[in-house]
């Protein structure tokens, strides 16, 4: 306790008498304390409570202004009174007194850099919006990336890396003031970043994803992760690499309720899946024509590689072994398809039959012992019939929801579900948990699209990942 709030008198001790101080110890000068933050706010408080106690003490008090001196006979107060003077009016009354004034800092803090390392966690503070650069700005960064993160206070895409300069014309029209550059080595050079978004061709994946990760920094991937000819270099990338794929299928409510039926049992066991997507090529390759290079691994490596990790996700595990046979339709060669069979432990299959068309479609079907399972697209509801009846119904739900869904476009299952993983990327980051899909299902699926490739090589046969 501050000793200017104790009393002037020392206190009375039981059973003896009341003996009055001594005024040369009262004179005598105290020992002054250390001066920091706590003592001047006592001081304060001390010396208000001392002007209150002045204006407000009794008649009779001895430190009362015109008080007399205490009388022998008068009883020594257990502890000083200190009184605050009544507010006057009712919003005083209401308000209360004021507040007092914050402590002063004993010390300051040093600055933190946002993008420095931190030593405990490994992790990347950040204060602010996550700085993000983009690799490519195709179609899918322009109609897609953009308008996701748009919706995302957390991120801002404050550099772009494109070859092409039709396309870093319009990264600097749809961006806000980003950096420029022709090469993605360039931008991960002169940037500061916290991520990066990988929306290039799949052959320049590995090399961005290796340069990224020997930074630090994180990385959200298009798929596949890496071609076929390349699975043998991902050991020589960071052993702790900070990978996201974008598997943005799984971040669907539509497909996460499906595989709920599907692995609780609710169709029986063992199932038989049909799916089929078929991409109206044309509407991707405004930008640039990469899907239908030989060299940027086709059909396959494009659409396999979604249709294989929506099987390990609905079965929530790997198959046994995958078939696959390529092929054109009408000898044309943009027309190219391919149809991919997973086998499973438990003698369910997976087929896919996966195409590039002129008209985007895309549907499941999943027949059991008890039930069966029909979804005619993803924008669509979700239809289990044990009879088949009830097709009138369905229909007209479809096209109520599929309506819903068209009026407004940014409810689509392409759209919501990229804003979706994209929003999990950017979370995840900024927490320091684990990105998923990750890394290993990043390399899970690269086999198995290779499985499928040898598959297709050898006319249909059964494989396995090597």
């Amino acid at each position: 306790m501050d000793p200017r709030l104790l009393p002037r008198h020392r206190p009375a001790v039981p059973g003896r008498p009341l003996v009055p101080s001594d005024p040369r110890e009262a004179q005598a000068p105290r020992p002054s304390e250390p001066e920091d933050g706590a003592s001047r706010e006592r001081r304060a408080r001390s010396s208000r409570s001392d002007r209150a106690g002045a204006l407000f003490r009794a008649p009779g008090h001895a430190g009362a202004r015109g008080g007399g001196r205490r009388r022998p006979g008068d009883r020594e107060p257990a502890s000083p009174r200190v009184f605050r003077p009544r507010p006057r009016t009712l919003l005083c009354r209401c308000l209360g007194p004021a507040p007092l004034p914050p402590l002063p800092r004993e010390r300051s803090r040093l600055p933190l850099d946002p993008h420095r390392p931190l030593v405990r966690t490994g992790r990347r503070a950040v204060s602010g919006p996550l700085r993000l650069g983009l690799a490519g700005f195709g179609r899918l960064a322009r109609d897609y990336y953009v308008p996701a993160l748009r919706t995302i206070p957390d991120a801002r895409v404050v550099a772009v890396a494109d070859p092409l300069s039709e396309s870093r014309a319009a990264a600097s029209e749809r961006l806000s003031s980003p950096e420029v550059y022709s090469d993605s080595a360039a931008m991960l050079e002169r940037s500061r970043l916290d991520a990066v978004l990988v929306a290039s061709p799949p052959s320049t994946h590995l090399p961005i994803w290796r340069d990224a990760a020997r930074r630090g920094l994180a990385v959200f991937l298009e798929k596949p992760v890496v071609l076929s000819s390349q699975i043998s270099e991902i050991e020589r990338v960071n052993p702790l690499p900070r990978l996201m794929l974008d598997f943005n299928r799984r971040f669907w409510p539509t497909y996460q309720r499906v595989g709920g039926l599907l692995r609780s049992g609710a169709l029986g066991n063992p199932v038989e899946v049909d799916f089929r997507l078929h991409t109206d090529i044309l509407s991707w390759s405004t930008v640039t024509r990469h899907r239908l290079a030989p060299e940027e691994g086709g059909i396959l490596h494009d659409l396999g590689g979604h249709a294989i990790d929506l099987a390990i996700d609905l079965f929530r595990n790997e198959p046994e072994t995958v078939t696959a046979e390529s092929g054109s339709r009408r000898g044309e060669k943009d027309n190219e398809s391919v149809r991919i069979a997973l086998g499973f432990a438990d003698g369910s299959v997976f087929r896919s039959d996966l195409a590039y068309a002129g008209r985007t479609r895309e549907r499941i079907s999943i027949g059991g012992p008890r039930a069966r399972l029909h979804l005619a697209d993803p924008n669509m509801a979700i239809h289990v019939s044990r009879n088949g009846r009830g097709r009138l119904a369905s229909w007209c739900v479809d096209g109520a929801v599929f309506g819903y869904r068209a009026l407004r476009r940014n409810r689509s299952m392409s759209r919501s579900s990229i804003r979706r993983a994209l929003s999990s990327f950017v979370e995840a980051l900024r927490k320091g948990t684990p990105f998923c899909p990750g890394f290993e299902d990043a390399v899970v699926n690269a086999l198995w699209v290779e499985a499928a490739a040898r598959s297709a090589a050898s006319g249909g046969r059964a494989m396995r990942p090597a």
